[in-house]
This record gives C-alpha cells, structure tokens and sequence, in this order.
C-alpha cells in the first residue's frame, strides 16, 4: 500500500477541527463545570448559604469553565498561527503500511500508526490524535473512500 493525497486547507476546517477536538476532549469536563458552577449558585443565592465553602466551590468552578474554554482557543489559535504562516495551504499526504509522511510549507513529518490513538472524523476533515494528545488535521476534499478505509483499519489495528 502506498497512497499519495493533495489536500488544502482553509480556516473553515481549523476551526471545525478545534471545536471537534474541543468536544471530545474537554466537553464533558466543561458541563460538569457548568453544573457544579450553578449548584454552587444555588446554595449560596437560593439557600443563603454563604461560607467559606460554598464560595471556594463556586469559585473553583468558575477557574475550571475559564480554563477548558481557553482550552480551545489555545488548540484553534496555534493551529491558525501555523496556517497564516504557510505560503501555501496545500500539503502533500503518503500514507503506507508503516505510518504517513506529510509535507507542507509549515514543515514535514513522519508518524507511525502506532503513535496515533485516535481518529476523530468530522464532515470535512479527520483529526489524528497523538498520543501525546496532540493531532494533526487531514481535510477530506479529494480524498477517495479507499483511502479512508485503509487508513481507519491501520489504526484500529494497532490499538488492539
């Protein structure tokens, strides 16, 4: 197997990919947040409760909304820094049985499929996610099926 793929990049797909990579990884932690945030609320305006715990609750998750909202905009930002400094928008995929090699004007790279945790799928883009849980974002526009299959059976077979 060896597959070569153009593919482009526009700001609509770094921002998909953020939010899809904020989703699945900082979502849940956020609405649990959200939710202790008005529980906390409640006791200390509804029930008149007012110490020093209520309000360190409160306070805490307020500080845990804050940081997994600033989450996305530091994984979108640094992804739009690399962008807006590429020339071209255009990389230059292979993908072979061992891992991939990508090129662009931000740099080149080569990844085994062993160090790829995950793939998060959206409508116009996949996400590799690291296990360092970093990712990479591969855009879909001209990208064949085959491709795609084979690419989702070389991670799945090294997670098992």
């Amino acid at each position: 197997m060896n597959y070569v793929v153009k593919t482009h990049y526009n700001r609509s797909i770094i921002n998909e990919a953020a939010i899809a990579y904020w989703r699945q990884t900082f979502a849940q932690p956020f609405f649990i947040s959200l939710i202790l945030m008005l529980i906390a609320l409640g006791i200390i305006f509804l029930l008149d409760i007012r110490d020093w715990i209520s309000g360190t609750f409160l306070s805490l998750s307020i500080i845990s909304l804050i940081i997994f909202c600033a989450a996305f905009f530091i994984y979108r930002n640094r992804s739009l820094a690399i962008f807006e400094e590429m020339e071209s928008a255009d990389a230059e995929w292979t993908f072979s049985e061992e891992g991939f090699f990508v090129r662009s004007d931000a740099g080149s790279a080569e990844v085994k499929w062993k160090i790829i945790k995950k793939i998060i799928k959206t409508p116009n883009s996949w996400l590799f996610v690291y296990k360092n849980n970093s990712y990479s974002v591969f855009p879909l526009d001209s990208v064949s099926d085959e491709i795609l299959k084979t690419i989702s059976e070389r991670v799945e077979e090294q997670r098992e």
